[in-house]
């Protein structure tokens, strides 16, 4: 069994045609020789157990994948928690396809991934099929959905990163993706940023003056009622609130202090520009939180606010729909931290440069050299993302 506290893992969401999350995949890394199907079995067999797994999810489904040998050893889960992805190099024999038939009795959803024609006698005891949309040639894709139309199967694309290849699916007829093309900009020739969104790239700018003092930045978030209400609003969930109830922006600024509201702020700023799916907010979060957490146990003199702070900023190219080089020079930033968003260097690149392959799980491109300058080794990784995931649920809990 791999010890559940050596295994990466990652959430990746599974969106729907309207850009809402239903599902999460959930993929692992065991440190050395644990391979991911037989970490991510071992991990459900011994360290999660009901409970565990739908906090890791927020209550919705998880896919994980299961190799041949495993299927016949599923763990005790709830059938509606749990989708069991069948790998593309599972040979469909009659005993397999009796013991998914089995499976899918017991209530669970059967997936198949990576479909290859080689999976096509297991169509008949599945319920959704995953097409890999980068690797697969077009002309097979077509041929693959010639399989599958008409038998009642959900289509899922997998490795959509584009907005354009989101809308290419949708046209295919595939109902479910998944990727992060939520999370890129969309950028059309020629578009210009409006007049809501150039409105909250100057509240955001304001909000990176560091040699504010508290009172400008208590006026900056008080000029706007529908930012003033958010900030009050996530400061008072659990995630934040120590003791008693923060009632003011001033309050929230002593209690947390100047870096972590700035970054607070700037994080509901976006949250404005509604047009963007909920899924993205979350993502933001997640990055900032990993990138804080692992400067907090990191060798860098770097205050861990900052590091959040840019994390967050990170993403604004997918809210704004522009790209990255487009819009920090706008901000009032050091060189130190418009290099790390624009090229990853130095400490604080390293870092967010982290946060982002962990949350996507890019483990392959890693960098431990340079993890291990900053004094940090593969269990302060691991901690760091496991850390965040159990900060969101409370994140997530509504106000008192």
């Amino acid at each position: 069994m791999a010890d559940a506290l050596q295994v990466l893992f990652a959430q990746q969401p599974i969106l729907d045609l309207r850009q809402e999350v239903v599902a999460y995949e959930l993929l692992f890394r065991g440190k050395e020789t644990v391979s991911g199907e037989a970490a991510s079995a071992s991990v459900l067999l011994s360290a999660l157990d009901q409970h565990q797994l739908a906090d890791i999810t927020d209550h919705k489904p998880a896919f994980v994948n299961f190799p041949q040998d495993l299927l016949y050893h599923i763990p005790p889960l709830d059938p509606g928690q749990l989708v069991i992805e069948v790998l593309e190099d599972v040979q469909p024999c009659d005993e397999v396809i009796r013991e998914l038939h089995k499976l899918h009795k017991r209530g669970y959803t059967i997936a198949l991934d990576d479909y290859i024609p080689a999976m096509r006698p297991m169509l008949e005891c599945a319920q959704i099929v995953k097409v890999d949309v980068i690797d697969t040639p077009p002309q097979n894709i077509h041929q693959q959905l010639h399989d599958i139309r008409n038998q009642g199967i959900t289509l899922l694309a997998e490795k959509v990163e584009t907005h354009q290849m989101f809308q290419a699916c949708k046209s295919l007829g595939f109902e479910l993706f998944q990727g992060y093309f939520f999370a890129r900009p969309q950028l059309v020739e020629g578009q210009t940023i409006g007049p809501n969104k150039a409105a909250v790239l100057a509240v955001i700018a304001a909000l990176q003056d560091t040699h504010m003092e508290p009172a400008d930045l208590e006026a900056i978030i008080m000029e706007d009622s529908g930012l003033t209400y958010k900030i009050l609003q996530l400061v008072n969930t659990t995630a934040y609130a120590r003791s008693a109830r923060i009632d003011s922006v001033k309050q929230a600024i002593i209690r947390l202090g100047m870096n972590k509201i700035r970054s607070l702020a700037t994080l509901m700023a976006f949250t404005q520009l509604d047009e963007k799916p909920a899924e993205l907010q979350r993502y933001t979060a997640v990055r900032a939180r990993i990138c804080e957490e692992l400067g907090k146990v990191s060798a860098s003199h770097t205050p861990p606010d900052v590091f959040h702070m840019v994390a967050v900023l990170s993403c604004c190219d997918a809210y704004f729909d522009a790209p990255l080089a487009e819009l920090i020079p706008a901000l009032p930033l050091t060189e130190e931290i418009k290099a790390a968003l624009l090229q990853r260097e130095g400490e604080i690149g390293t870092l967010l440069d982290t946060a982002q392959q962990l949350q996507e799980a890019n483990w392959s491109s890693l960098a431990w050299a340079k993890l291990k300058h900053l004094g940090l080794a593969w269990a302060d990784v691991v901690h760091a993302y496991r850390d965040t995931v159990e900060w969101l649920n409370t994140a997530n809990d509504a106000p008192p």
